[in-house]
């Protein structure tokens, strides 16, 4: 479950650079998709830890 998360927000935010090629005066970067991919797969693992410490409590 964790990896399809993971390839939906890649391909959302690829979508999102598409976006910015096709609007004028925006470059798309490769750099900004990784970034931000990190940050979504960054923000599910700590929504995953604070759900586990709460379940154990």
């Amino acid at each position: 479950m964790l990896s399809f998360s993971r390839a939906l927000v890649c391909v959302l935010f690829s979508a999102d650079e598409l976006h910015q090629k096709l609007t004028g005066g925006r470059t798309p970067l490769w750099q900004d998709v990784m970034l931000d991919t990190f940050g979504g797969s960054l923000g599910m693992f700590f929504s995953f830890f604070f759900y586990r410490m709460r379940r154990r409590q």
